[in-house]
């Protein structure tokens, strides 16, 4: 999801992430567990009809604004609510509130007031992301036969970033491919989001089945443990990355190998979604890979080939 960044947490440390010959400080969030949330006085009708939530004809009109509340909680959080695309958003509103069990925006208001703890929260529930490990399986099927290859004819291990990490399936799918490669151990990732609670989620490693639909049997029983209904990543692969939330309104990313930037551009305006473009890409090395999602294109211009659908590769600008 978007990138904007936020960092709501009760202990805060710094570490050191290294990437290449240089050191670069990345600030990591220790989220204590999420507030108890208030009981309604009532039973709340979380599907109260708003005109901006709806589920109304799509039109060739220009799209709504977004939503005073919507704005609202952006610019608390600290984030640029101009940045967002009004739509998507919108259509959030109404799990904002079940998260919060409040029954209208502006009760939902007063609460955030009163309880700022609760931001991380409804900020994630607002800017939820959807993923899945290996999500497009032919995007991780060229990384895993070519792309990671190539790399590693010139190096012992790979840099790795994911901006917009979400729950961090995806990150942990190419963590996988490394070790399968042997070399995750002299690889670094890192994973970053603007929400906090996603972190959180991340860092702990623990998925549903369904998130592992596209993992092959013989590396969910390599790399997973069944504990309960859910299943748990070893600590091997979860030791392998870091964790940290970043804006990346501001963000000034350091060299990496391989940059996930996969289905957050297409919640954010163009014009925000430009500069984040051009410096992941002026922080991507030559010869390296910025995977983005199916409805997803760089801007023309940047020194970048498509080599595969949702894969593209850095030129060497020099040669």
């Amino acid at each position: 999801m978007p990138l904007q960044s936020v960092l709501f947490m009760t202990t805060v440390d710094t570490r050191v992430f290294k990437t290449g010959s240089a050191l670069d400080f990345v600030h990591f969030s220790g989220v204590e567990a999420r507030p108890r949330l208030p009981r309604p006085r009532h039973t709340p009708e979380l599907h109260t009809p708003v005109a901006h939530t709806a589920d109304l004809p799509r039109t060739s009109a220009a799209p709504a604004p977004l939503d005073p509340f919507a704005a609202w909680l952006l610019t608390h959080a600290g984030l640029h609510a101009n940045a967002y695309r009004s739509a998507p958003l919108n259509r959030r509103l109404p799990a904002v509130l079940r998260r919060l069990r409040m029954h209208s925006p502006e009760a939902a208001r007063k609460l955030l007031r009163t309880n700022p703890e609760l931001l991380p929260a409804a900020l994630d529930a607002l800017l939820i992301g959807v993923s899945s490990f290996f999500r497009d399986t032919k995007v991780f099927d060229y990384m895993r036969e070519s792309g990671l290859r190539s790399l590693l004819q010139s190096r012992r291990g790979v840099s790795v970033i994911s901006a917009g990490v979400s729950n961090g399936c995806e990150l942990y799918s190419i963590a996988i491919l490394l070790a399968e490669a042997g070399v995750l151990g002299h690889s670094s990732l890192l994973g970053i989001d603007c929400r906090s609670d996603a972190i959180k989620q991340a860092r702990q490693g623990r998925f549903q089945e369904s998130e592992l639909s596209e993992v092959e049997q013989c590396l969910r029983g390599r790399y997973f443990r069944l504990e309960g209904t859910r299943y748990q990543a070893g600590s091997f692969l979860r030791h392998a990355i870091q964790w940290g939330c970043a804006d990346l309104m501001t963000y000034i990313p350091p060299a990496f190998d391989l940059i996930l930037f996969r289905n957050v551009a297409i919640y954010l305006e163009d014009g925000f979604a430009a500069p984040v473009w051009d410096r992941l890409c002026s922080a991507l090395t030559p010869g390296g890979f910025l995977l983005t999602g199916k409805a997803e294109k760089p801007p023309a211009g940047l020194p970048l080939q498509c080599v595969s659908p949702s894969v593209y590769r850095k030129k060497d600008v020099a040669s």
